[in-house]
Formats: C-alpha cells, structure tokens, sequence
C-alpha cells in the first residue's frame, strides 16, 4: 500500500490552527483505508503551537501518530497511519 502525501506548507491554517488541523485529519482518515500510511508536511511558522501539539489532534480522527520530525524552520512532517475499523 502507497503512503500517500499531503503537503500543506503552503496552506494558511487561520486563526485557528487547533481547528484547520482536526478538519484536515478527519479528512485524510476519510481518504485512507485502515493501515494505510500518510506523511502530512507542514509548516511550523504558520502555527501558534508546537507541531507535536497539532500532530496530537490526529488521535481523535482515528489516525495513529508514527513520528513527527521538523526537518527545517519552514516544513516538518506528521507521519500518521489510519487505525482498523
């Protein structure tokens, strides 16, 4: 099974960073069948908490967190992996 990609460096998560993150977890364990892997890049200056604080949030879309690594200021990665139904 392919890990799929979503690259959201670009993205602005608004006010609200806690809330754009939650949505966008519901959304990717929507997309992905149980056991499938995601890496989620995304950009650390765009939030107003640590990137493991917003990796947290995937634990409520039934998505398990694997790593989270900064890999520069401007782009981290949240590997998660969809949990069986």
């Amino acid at each position: 099974m392919a890990v799929e990609r979503y690259d959201l460096r670009s993205m602005q998560y608004g006010p609200d960073p806690s809330a754009f993150f939650e949505n966008t977890f519901g959304k990717i364990a929507n997309e992905l069948a149980p056991g499938q892997e995601a890496s989620v890049i995304v950009n650390p200056e765009h939030m107003n908490e640590p990137v493991s604080q917003m990796a947290s949030l995937a634990e409520t879309s039934g998505l398990t967190v694997i790593a989270t690594r900064e890999t520069a200021s401007d782009s981290a990665v949240i590997e998660v992996r969809k949990r069986a139904a």
